[in-house]
């Protein structure tokens, strides 16, 4: 890693943002992990379809594997995946270009500053890749079962929780709701875990979407 001392502000930029081009195909790295992450979610949302199928008696024709290649759980599969990759990339490129400019301000060797960055984290596709996954396995699998209940003729659904006194506030608040199918739930989710919302709405949510087309 070469890195000069620029003679402006703006010069330094640039030369930080093409050292950061350099380090490796960024390119190449988001397809990659695209295409790990997209696999892992089909693999969660099925899960979530065939439980939902079971639980619920939904009587779904598409069960089992075929509920893997279910058109809409794999377009969110893909497009999540893709806007997840996108997010942590931008982000490591980010906290890459902070060490750099910091190590050079601070006098820092290339070689310190190279371990700074390998302690930031390794640039591995495959591990960054089942990292990111398996923070949201929930909210994966709550789609499949968001999805399967669509697809069944379900009208209304209801949220639960957990019901104990890790479940937060704003979930408690609307324990028992029912909504329509499509419509959203008073905590602007479509069903919990849902991607679109907050992560202090979905991080470490336990609560679980049930049919209420029956009560």
């Amino acid at each position: 890693m070469k890195f000069k001392r620029p003679e402006s502000k703006d010069d330094g930029e640039d030369d930080v943002d093409k050292l950061v081009d350099s380090l490796t195909d960024w390119e190449q790295e988001q397809l990659i992990m695209t295409g790990i992450i997209s696999q892992l979610y089909i693999e969660n949302l099925g899960i979530g379809y065939n439980l939902a199928d079971e639980l619920f008696a939904l009587n779904l024709e598409e069960t089992g594997i075929e509920a893997i290649n279910n058109p809409t759980l794999v377009k969110w599969a893909r497009e999540h995946a893709a806007e997840q990759v996108a997010h942590i990339t931008d982000t490591t490129r980010d906290q890459i270009k902070r060490i750099i400019i910091n190590g050079f301000d601070n006098g820092l060797s290339n070689a310190e500053i190279a371990d700074s960055i390998k302690e930031l984290s390794e640039i591995n596709s495959i591990g960054r890749a089942r990292r990111i996954a398996d923070t949201e396995v929930h909210n994966s699998i709550s789609f499949g079962n968001h999805q399967a209940q669509a697809d069944a003729g379900v009208k209304k659904k209801k949220w639960l929780t957990a019901g104990d006194e890790a479940v937060r506030s704003s979930h408690s608040r609307i324990n028992g709701e029912i909504k329509k199918i499509n419509e959203k739930f008073s905590n602007g989710l479509m069903h919990p875990g849902d991607p679109n919302g907050p992560a202090s709405e979905t991080v470490w949510c336990r609560c679980v979407q049930v049919p209420a087309d029956f009560e």
